[in-house]
């Protein structure tokens, strides 16, 4: 979602993303903020996951101020399989930045997908606890969604794993 220098993998922080402003421009009040958090997408060296955490607080403030106080985000973890084996701590510190973030600024859920069928069904459902444990330490209460797709016969497995 974020706009993204592709050469120096560096999230633009100034220009508003376009999904944002063709939501506002339908008219449309509730998002899904989707958040890239393994190496392929950004150079985390040069630009800290703090600076990226600070990015996602504030196009969530943008939402509050342009699509209306009581619109509604997710945040969905595009690709944490990809993060997850190599960079669960940035993983986690984004969840609990975004879990502390007062009420009326907290999204009503997190969301991450298993796009290609690649992990077990016991790291997704491994995974989705830890996540729900980092939400349920911030007292926040918000839906826990995982979209997986049917590859190799794992989305059963997998969709059961994870039920929590």
């Amino acid at each position: 979602m974020f706009l993204a220098d592709i050469k120096k993998k560096i999230p633009n922080t100034e220009i508003v993303p376009v999904a944002l402003t063709k939501i506002k421009k339908a008219g449309l009040r509730n998002v899904i903020l989707e958040i890239d958090l393994g190496d392929a997408t950004y150079n985390f060296e040069q630009f800290p996951v703090e600076n990226l955490c600070h990015l996602i607080l504030k196009w969530i403030r943008w939402c509050k101020e342009h699509l209306g106080r009581e619109s509604k985000m997710f945040v969905s973890l595009r690709d944490l399989p990809d993060a997850m084996p190599t960079d669960a701590d940035r993983v986690f510190y984004v969840i609990s930045f975004i879990a502390k973030l007062p009420q009326d600024l907290r999204p009503i859920g997190m969301m991450f997908e298993e796009p290609r069928g690649h992990s077990l069904p016991e790291e997704c459902g491994t995974w989705t606890r830890y996540i729900r444990r980092v939400m349920d330490e911030h007292r926040w209460t918000g839906r826990l969604l995982v979209h997986v797709h049917e590859k190799f016969g794992f989305m059963d497995a997998t969709a059961i794993e994870v039920f929590v």
